[in-house]
């Protein structure tokens, strides 16, 4: 039972901040679904969550064919730093390059300066052999002709999210990144947003202003951890929730802004967050998010959006629930079903279903 009780902590630990976000169903005239996936040279996984019973040696991750990784944030934590770099030597041999853009859970118990400074260590470890990119605002171009994407360019950073004084109260206290993360607070995660969606915009608008001839063979990649569209990228039944705001802001339909209840509103532009002209994002191929535990596969705006999210995923520990199932038997002369139990196989149940289900060899194809 003791390890029970162990469990249950860590379960608790997640309940705090893992209300799913939010947002709306998907509407055919703003969001179209991508061709058929074929075999392709981008491997895509997020929010693999293997802090959770340290699953950093146990989570394996499938052979592809794909060149590179893309991997969305909330992979780990960055203060398991041992467990997390083990995790990435086991890969660093299957791609030609890993590129991880940190998600909020990778600073958890760390302040942000740390954080940061933890993920640069990380990144220049010998055993990685300088194959893995922290994308932390960061513009990665590959030019060299035997690529299998020539002439690609990979645009990263977290995309914290912007949180209206009137969700603020609301936010501050049903996700687990004020309370985790040290020294946070809604002021740091908004003034995190306007740096680095105004460093987002930059890239993207000296890409577009290249040679014609430049930018038509350049392929261009953003990966954020957090999602820059509200409709269609979480579960149906989260639409109009209070905390929308910490998990989405509204980037990709131009001349929008996102409310707090997860609809779209006109307003004067903002030149930090809101695009001034109709195309904000031409020129993008591919924009990969997580955040949500929600895979998805669309076209909004001319930028297609990718996710592919594991979300919470407990081990089964027969143990464990033996244990529990027992004293719930006790308790009311019946085989118990453990809580516990529910959750663990609804999350593998959920991995399975659709177009929405994470599949951990999902590759694209740009």
């Amino acid at each position: 039972m003791k390890a029970f009780s162990k469990l249950a902590n860590r379960l608790s630990l997640y309940k705090k901040e893992s209300p799913e976000p939010t947002p709306n169903k998907q509407t055919t005239a703003s969001a179209q679904p991508s061709p058929p996936q074929v075999d392709g040279p981008i491997h895509v996984l997020s929010d693999l969550h293997l802090e959770i019973c340290s699953q950093y040696s146990t989570f394996k991750v499938p052979k592809t064919n794909a060149a590179y990784l893309i991997l969305a944030g909330d992979i780990g934590r960055l203060v398991d730093y041992e467990p997390l770099l083990g995790f990435l030597e086991g890969l660093v041999s299957s791609y030609r390059r890993i590129f991880y853009v940190l998600g909020n859970h990778e600073f958890y118990t760390l302040t942000y300066e740390r954080g940061l400074s933890e993920a640069h260590r990380l990144e220049k470890e010998p055993s990685l052999n300088g194959k893995v990119s922290i994308l932390h605002r960061t513009r990665w171009d590959e030019d060299a002709q035997e690529s299998p994407v020539p002439s690609l360019t990979v645009l990263g950073c977290t995309l914290w999210t912007h949180v209206p004084p009137e969700s603020r109260d609301v936010v501050g206290h049903a996700i687990g990144d004020v309370k985790y993360i040290e020294d946070w607070t809604i002021d740091s995660h908004n003034q995190m947003h306007s740096e680095e969606v105004a460093w987002l915009r930059q890239q993207v608008a000296a890409l577009r202003t290249a040679t014609a001839a430049a930018a038509a063979k350049r392929t261009v990649v953003v990966v954020t951890h957090h999602v820059p569209t509200v409709e269609g990228t979480s579960r149906s039944k989260y639409a109009g929730s209070l905390w929308a705001s910490a998990f989405t802001t509204e980037l990709i339909l131009p001349g929008s802004n996102t409310s707090n209840t997860g609809n779209t509103r006109h307003t004067e532009a903002d030149a930090g967050r809101v695009a001034d002209d109709t195309k904000p994002w031409e020129g993008v191929a591919a924009w990969i998010y997580g955040h949500t535990h929600y895979s998805n596969d669309f076209v909004r705006g001319g930028v297609r959006l990718v996710a592919n999210q594991r979300g919470y995923v407990f081990p089964p520990n027969p143990d464990i629930f033996k244990a529990e199932d027992a004293a719930g038997a006790d308790k009311r002369g019946q085989s118990g079903k453990s809580s516990f139990r529910i959750i663990e196989r609804k999350a593998h149940q959920d991995e399975g279903k659709g177009l929405h289900a994470f599949n951990p060899a999902r590759t694209i194809a740009l």
